[in-house]
């Protein structure tokens, strides 16, 4: 691995690369979209989604000189700016987002260990994913739908799911008891390793034979004696002092150690404050990029196997306190990164794109059409490096995905290297049409260019071109075969009419030629996406729920990535209580491997203004034939008031699991109150009355309470009274509707 022309093949785990062999690797990516256009693409597809083109003038006409024109205009036509591709693009987004947003994740476990419960695993790995989704939702939402417009407008898109360490800053106090007993413990432990090397080998040390109360006694004095001495000195702390200080808290530096001292020499009886790194674990975070301006990857990305590239890169730009904070929380190479902070200030990409034709504005992580303003970055300096993720096998060829950090002006140092427990890269490819090579995807704005010279084409005859310019022809033309374009006056030369006889049609006051084009181009792509007025309610439902479950894919992939990261860094997580309410989520390491199966449900008419209705319609004649108990009716509930409305729902319904406790506690109550003598209400409609009789049942077969019920006259006519209560509301919400409907009571077969 020495050889930095050689390339990245097998890796032992431990075994790095060069950082010249990475950066090469980005070179040949930035060099294979150069060759692909992709670069002129995405110019194309950012201009034709928001109608920016050359030449244009501030009075809306497009220049005189203007000769190669991307899309179907002509010299001095004014420029209509219809948005027709922007119109798409947020339309297909908002479909895509729709599962997102109404998207209902569960997780099951595929492989748990023989004394776990199934249940039990996966409510831990539902609990830790909703907790992390809920921590993260803005982050998720975001790099969710900056992938799903940049799939819909440049073809393709890449999302990456990472861990990010946490860590801040804690305020701590330091009292003299406390370092008192920190340096009668260490006084100890020199004691007894003192004491262990005396004893003759194999032998066991008796901690109770060593310190004695004497002993004790006089290590106490001693210790006194040292901290009286340490309290009373003046000027600055000795390092043999300092080191005792350090030992209350392995995270304390040198110099909060002598903070602390002295405070404690000036006010011995006041508490010393001192600050220290508290590690807040981390995150997973989601993020989608628009290739080539803010991500690298190998030009081998395919969209049969998301993801398998063989190495996926992001360019970050970041001040000098961002640097020195992900150094520290990452573990960067600490020589390197003060290299790199002082010797590389406000450096882009100028050693990955030497000799090649890139936009100023590619990869500078800006966005299109930005430039850096090298005059500002002086003032607000900025500093780059690369995160790579590689993929990679060792000599038995088991597969490895390694993360580093480089700078492309320092092939000689790597700021970061490690091998991650991943089997893949932690991101997910989409393309809008199914192609081979994602780089070649087609996205809405080459499909409206496609269009708009489809009908340039179409109407391209002398004749026709007339008919649609800005100048129109004369009604009655000189000859059969006149030369007809848009910007040149025709007039007739026929014997015994004169000039001023001659009939020119009217100028139209707007230029009807391109608004007629855009009228076709319209009606084109609103077909290509069965949009048009004249497509079928049913071919329009096909297409949006082809988009649909194309990002329902997407979206299942992603958060497999996300569980895989969180399998990965998760140690130990635990949620305590929150505003006073425990909440139970406990999730380690060791409970949460396994691969797990990850579905999202999601009601593909839920955009539908009857949707709502139509469930409800659907699910009254399945209640008809519901003899058996199948349906899961709380789960329906759900449903209907997520498609009724989605706010509410979120606050008003509550999970089966939740929902059934409710009913028992509820139930529970009951019974207490009747034992006790107190008396109940009894409502016209109870919630799940079945669970509620179950519930009695139970509480019967307990020792004792059949005694107690017998013994006990007001007590057993109350229980009495209940067990009819349940029957009768049994009868009325479960018997009585399909009674009513069908004839034939639940679970018993149709004579």
């Amino acid at each position: 691995m020495k050889d930095d022309n050689k390339a990245i093949t097998t890796l032992e785990p431990r075994e790095k690369p060069t950082a010249q062999q990475l950066i090469n690797e980005l070179k040949e990516s930035i060099l294979a979209a150069s060759a692909m256009g992709v670069f002129d693409r995405l110019l194309r597809c950012y201009n034709t989604r928001r109608c920016l083109w050359a030449g244009q003038q501030p009075d809306g006409r497009l220049g005189e000189d203007d000769t190669d024109l991307p899309v179907f205009r002509w010299k001095g036509a004014p420029d209509v700016r219809v948005p027709l591709a922007d119109k798409i693009v947020r339309w297909l987004t908002m479909i895509r987002m729709s599962v997102f947003n109404r998207g209902d994740m569960r997780i099951g476990p595929r492989r748990v260990d023989k004394e776990q419960s199934a249940t039990e695993m996966a409510g831990v790995w539902q609990d830790t994913m909703d907790y992390f989704h809920c921590v993260q939702e803005w982050n998720f939402a975001k790099g969710f739908e900056l992938f799903s417009t940049c799939v819909e407008e440049f073809g393709y898109s890449l999302i990456l799911a990472d861990w990010q360490r946490k860590q801040r800053t804690e305020k701590l106090y330091v009292t003299v008891q406390q370092l008192t007993d920190v340096l009668l413990q260490a006084a100890q432990d020199e004691l007894f390793e003192q004491a262990l090397s005396e004893l003759p080998e194999g032998t066991e040390l008796d901690p109770e034979s060593v310190l004695t109360p004497e002993v004790s006694e006089a290590l106490v004095q001693k210790v006194s004696q040292d901290l009286q001495m340490m309290l009373a000195m003046a000027g600055n702390p000795t390092s043999a002092q300092v080191e005792r200080v350090m030992r209350i808290d392995e995270r304390m530096t040198e110099m909060e150690a002598e903070k602390v001292l002295k405070a404690l020499r000036k006010s011995p009886g006041e508490p010393a404050e001192y600050h220290a790194p508290k590690d807040d674990g981390g995150v997973p975070i989601v993020e989608g990029f628009v290739p080539f301006v803010n991500c690298l990857h190998s030009h081998d990305l395919t969209v049969q196997y998301p993801g398998q590239a063989e190495f996926f890169a992001i360019p970050k730009f970041w001040s000098e306190n961002k640097v020195r904070e992900r150094a520290r929380v990452e573990k960067w190479h600490k020589a390197g990164t003060e290299t790199l902070i002082k010797n590389h200030k406000n450096k882009f990409w100028n050693e990955l794109t030497q000799g090649l034709s890139v936009p100023g504005w590619g990869m500078m992580g800006t966005g299109i059409g930005c430039e850096p303003d090298m005059q500002a970055m002086e003032k607000v300096p900025r500093w780059l490096v690369v995160y790579v993720w590689r993929r990679v096998t060792n000599k038995q060829g088991l597969p490895m995905v390694c993360r580093a950090v480089v700078s492309p002006h320092m092939p000689d140092q790597l700021l970061l290297w490690e091998t991650t427990d991943l089997e893949e890269l932690p991101i997910m490819c989409d393309s809008a049409e199914p192609v081979t090579i994602a780089m070649l995807a087609r996205g809405v704005c080459d499909i409206v260019v496609d269009k708009q010279n489809h009908v340039k084409d179409t109407l391209d005859s002398e004749g026709a071109r007339g008919q649609l310019g800005s100048n129109p022809p004369l009604l009655r033309t000189g000859a059969a075969n006149v030369g007809i374009k848009p910007g040149i006056e025709l007039y007739a030369k026929r014997s015994g009419q004169s000039y001023d006889g001659s009939k020119f049609m009217d100028v139209p006051v707007v230029d009807m030629g391109a608004l007629k084009v855009m009228e076709k181009v319209e009606q084109l792509v609103e077909q290509y996406y069965f949009r048009s007025s004249d497509t079928s309610g049913e071919d329009q439902q096909l297409f949006r729920e082809s988009v649909l479950f194309a990002s329902k894919r997407a979206l299942v992939q992603t958060n497999r990535i996300v569980w895989r990261q969180v399998q990965e860094h998760i140690d130990n997580l635990q949620v305590g209580r929150i505003n006073g309410r425990e909440v139970n989520l406990e999730a380690r390491r060791d409970q949460l491997a396994g691969e797990a199966d990850i579905t999202i449900g999601v009601h593909l008419q839920g955009y539908d203004k009857d949707a709502a209705s139509n469930f409800t319609k659907v699910m009254g004649q399945i209640m008809q034939n519901d003899r058996g108990g199948n349906i899961d009716w709380n789960e329906a509930t759900n449903i209907a008031a997520q498609l009724w409305a989605p706010t509410y729902a979120r606050r008003l319904i509550l999970t089966s699991q939740a929902a059934s406790g409710k009913v028992i506690d509820d139930q529970e109550m009951r019974i207490a109150k009747m034992a006790a003598g107190v008396p109940v209400r009894y409502e016209d409609r109870v919630s799940n009355p079945g669970l509620r009789r179950q519930v009695l049942q139970q509480w019967a077969q307990m020792p004792g309470n059949v005694e107690r019920a017998q013994t006990d006259a007001l007590f057993a006519e109350m229980l009495t009274k209940e067990q009819e209560m349940l029957d009768f509301q049994e009868q009325q919400q479960t018997v009585n509707p399909v009674i009513g409907r069908t004839g034939v009571k639940p679970n018993q077969p149709v004579e």
